[in-house]
């Protein structure tokens, strides 16, 4: 069921008072970026992303949306996602293959500083 929330929802987001990020909210309903600003252009909702964006702002939402009111147990509508946040496996693969390049750079700069510094020391050495 869909119910009406005209603005309700979307001015509590965008609250000042709001302290929780749109990236947090998002994600913590399972849904992606581009999906949820979706859901925050419709006039209607699913209860279920009223009431769970509700307790993520500390918001009890049934005062100005009276149909709320009707579900006496909200969290039966709530379930932890399978899959929080989905990330395709291209972008995955991608962003290994990128931290692997940065890990490798970093151990060539720690050894060409380990060789410097063996230089050093060398030179020290000699001298005296």
């Amino acid at each position: 069921m869909k119910i009406y929330v005209g603005d309700v929802v979307r001015a509590a987001i965008y609250s000042p008072d709001n302290m929780i990020s749109n990236t947090k909210i998002y994600k913590k309903l399972g849904i992606s970026k581009s999906r949820f600003y979706d859901i925050l252009k419709e006039p209607e909702m699913d209860p279920a992303y009223v009431i769970q964006i509700g307790k993520m702002l500390g918001k009890d939402f049934s005062n100005e949306i009276t149909e709320l009111k009707k579900y006496e147990d909200p969290d039966l509508f709530l379930e932890e996602p399978k899959v929080p946040y989905a990330i395709p496996r291209k972008q995955l693969e991608f962003d290994l293959i990128e931290l692997q390049k940065k890990y490798i750079h970093a151990l060539e700069d720690i050894r060409d500083l380990q060789r410097k510094l063996m230089d050093k020391e060398s030179k020290r050495g000699a001298q005296t």
